[in-house]
């Protein structure tokens, strides 16, 4: 039984402590710079330009993604192939 009192009351110190060290709000002093100590890039407001931009790049992404795995499937089956080329062949002669 002291065992486990004394393991909890470690944990409840070790985790009072972690909050005391990382849980301190530091964005109070209002860096000039414009950083945010917790983040290595500077904050930037959101453009309608700059979101239309990554939206974009990720339907390029997932375009890629989707023929990939297109590609992928179509590698797992390569009788469907070769039935579609003869298909191809028969249908022009």
């Amino acid at each position: 039984m002291i065992e486990m009192v004394t393991f909890f009351g470690v944990l409840l110190v070790v985790g009072f402590l972690a909050v005391a060290r990382y849980g301190v709000d530091s964005r109070t002093g209002e860096d000039p710079t414009g950083r945010d100590p917790a983040w290595p890039i500077t904050r930037r407001p959101h453009t309608l330009r700059g979101d239309a931009v990554l939206l974009g790049e990720l339907a390029r992404r997932v375009s890629a993604h989707q023929q990939l795995w297109s590609a992928y499937e179509r590698s797992l089956r390569p009788w469907e192939n070769e039935q579609s080329e003869r298909n191809e062949l028969t249908r022009r002669s």
